[in-house]
């Protein structure tokens, strides 16, 4: 799993998430490493849980996510396909902030 931070370079902030196996324990979301790491050795005692961080994208990525997303906007989709094209556009436009 790769998780990414949203929105322009400026404006991203690292995040770590602690996810929990129990569907009745709600994701941790931490903005502080060492806070994160903590709570993720006390969880860990009691609970199956996983600590992930944010992947950081540097601007020639983010330019380029954008330049995909502007080329997969021209696709037509095509219902034959395993993951509808539609599909691949919403994903590319929430992991980068873009509006609808």
């Amino acid at each position: 799993m790769t998780l990414c931070t949203f929105g322009p370079p400026a404006e991203r902030r690292r995040r770590w998430i602690l996810k929990f196996e129990d569907t009745d324990a709600s994701d941790m979301h931490f903005t502080d490493e060492a806070e994160a790491h903590a709570m993720f050795n006390r969880c860990s005692l009691n609970w199956t849980c996983t600590l992930f961080v944010t992947a950081e994208i540097n601007s020639a990525m983010w330019t380029a996510a954008q330049e995909a997303l502007s080329l997969l906007n021209r696709v037509p989709s095509s219902p034959s396909d395993d993951v509808p094209i539609e599909t691949v556009r919403e994903n590319l436009r929430r992991a980068l902030g873009v509006p609808y």
